[in-house]
């Protein structure tokens, strides 16, 4: 987060207390921290709480960190909370910035979030040229 300018102005929404608690750092940004039940391993909030006050939400952008993800199944995590609150973010926001490591590429996980056509940035250290190849066919943005 402190690569993030002091002067920086923006709403940000987030089920993750860890992101809440670095942003409030930034005096120009307002957080909106989603409650729910605490999910340790990822460190986020999950649960019917964190969905109902989500859907009443709207979001310019939505950045997405990738479990796993590819081309036919879409991007998937291994658990059905994290699935419906990422689906969530997605279905209320305009534009979805995702990012990940090349290992996630071609990577399934057991819970569905969302096909490849909802993702408008796809972020990544390194695109693999059949990646690119493959993604070339779809409307979302590849930038590494």
């Amino acid at each position: 987060m402190n690569k993030i300018p002091q002067d920086f102005r923006a709403t940000i929404i987030t089920n993750s207390p860890p992101i809440a608690v670095a942003l409030s750092q930034h005096r120009n940004i307002e957080v909106i921290n989603l409650g729910g039940i605490f999910y340790k391993q990822s460190m986020i909030n999950v649960g019917v709480e964190t969905y109902q006050s989500l859907s009443k939400m709207r979001a310019d952008l939505y950045i997405m960190g990738i479990y796993n993800i590819d081309i036919e199944s879409g991007v998937s995590v291994p658990t059905m909370q994290e699935a419906e609150i990422k689906s969530c973010m997605i279905d209320v926001s305009t534009e979805v910035l995702s990012m990940l490591t090349k290992d996630k590429f071609g990577t399934v996980s057991k819970h569905i979030v969302s096909s490849i056509e909802n993702i408008s940035y796809l972020i990544s250290d390194e695109i693999p040229e059949q990646v690119r190849r493959d993604y070339s066919k779809e409307k979302v943005l590849l930038i590494d």
